[in-house]
């Protein structure tokens, strides 16, 4: 399916959710307002301003919600680095300490090697 094809689909879906809404009664007054106010007192052209704004107003949440979205997810992985680093700090002296004790142990077998063949 092409973008265009996509985005036809989309737009028929918002046109049957705003009839929908005008069916049921549902009336965004935002919408109402500034079909007014561009249409005037013309009943069809106020209606056909009203679908045009709602319509607008619907993808402008969606792009808005989008937004918002990814604004969340931007911050969720930045905490989840955040963790990460801070872990991977906590465990840094743990593993320092580790080759510390592994040198001090291997530095021990040398010196115990040396007095083992001392005594041969």
């Amino acid at each position: 399916m092409t973008d265009d094809a996509a985005a036809r689909l989309a737009e028929d879906r918002l046109y049957a959710f705003v009839y929908e809404e005008i069916e049921n009664g549902h009336i965004d007054k935002a919408a109402q307002a500034r079909a007014i106010a561009e249409a005037g007192s013309d009943k069809g052209l106020v209606q056909k301003a009203y679908i045009k704004h709602r319509i607008e107003g619907i993808k402008a949440e969606i792009e808005f919600s989008t937004e918002q979205a990814s604004s969340l997810m931007a911050r969720e992985e930045k905490m989840r680095k955040e963790a990460i680093n801070k872990f991977n700090d906590q465990k840094r002296p743990f593993v320092l300490r580790k080759e510390i004790y592994a040198t001090f142990i291997l530095c021990l077998l040398i010196i115990l090697l040396f007095v083992f063949i001392g005594f041969l």
